[in-house]
């Protein structure tokens, strides 16, 4: 019965995982407020339900452009597919994604410092993740030498890497989203060397931004579901 019990709630813990960054449902990192249950529900109800993986309990419905508002789980036959391909090809929800989830609840939780040092993190890490599994002889490098600053990487070295690749037909319209990234490593070297604070707005901006970074790494890796994942603005 454990055994069951352990291979249910694991399959589950990677569907719903799957789930909430194919459909880039928002919701705090753990997917259970306590012990896992095969029965559960999409959102939080009076009748005692406690767990929150799919609900979006910490994102702000103040309408930001380019911020995902709407709740719950959206399903039709082709996000059933996408799902589907993503479960079969053995894919797991990228770390990335799970620190910028964290992120967001830092935000919503008033912590701003805190916040914009993870998402920064999320951005590094996702790029080094990327870089590493392209390109496996760099990945030494990467984990243990200063490597150069993640907006070069973006702007010089991610072109040359997916040269062949006709996920991104014009790379010049990815600029304005690369210098958005610089802004971003900017404000966290401030914050991290002199603890200067920072307002919310520019909080959700950045983090924004790291939605974004992401998303274009997981077109270029091939899943390009996450095309509608972007902001309205890239998108566009």
């Amino acid at each position: 019965v454990a055994s069951a019990l352990n291979t249910l709630t694991s399959a589950q813990a990677r569907f719903l995982r799957l789930l909430r960054w194919h459909q880039d449902i928002d919701a705090p990192p753990d997917l259970y407020e306590s012990e896992p249950s095969i029965y559960w529900r999409s959102s939080r109800s009076d009748q005692g339900d406690n767990h929150h993986h799919v609900s979006r309990p910490i994102e702000n419905n103040d309408g930001v452009q380019g911020i995902p508002v709407p709740c719950g789980i959206v399903w039709n036959e082709s996000l059933e597919e996408g799902l589907r391909q993503l479960w079969d090809s053995a894919s797991n929800e990228p770390i990335a994604h799970e620190l910028l989830r964290e992120a967001r609840l830092l935000a919503v939780s008033g912590s701003s410092r805190s916040a914009l040092l993870m998402a920064a993190t999320a951005v590094e890490t996702g790029v080094k993740d990327h870089v590493g599994k392209l390109r496996p002889d760099t990945r030494w490098i990467l984990q243990n030498l200063p490597s150069p600053p993640i907006e070069k990487i973006l702007r010089k070295y991610l072109p040359e890497m997916h040269a062949e690749s006709t996920a991104v037909a014009d790379w010049t319209v990815l600029s304005p989203l690369w210098k958005a990234c610089g802004k971003l490593f900017e404000a966290r070297n401030v914050t991290a060397h002199s603890g200067a604070d920072t307002d919310s707005g520019s909080v959700r901006q950045h983090i924004q931004t790291a939605t974004d970074i992401l998303y274009v790494l997981d077109v270029l890796t091939g899943n390009l579901w996450a095309r509608q994942r972007v902001s309205d603005q890239l998108r566009g």
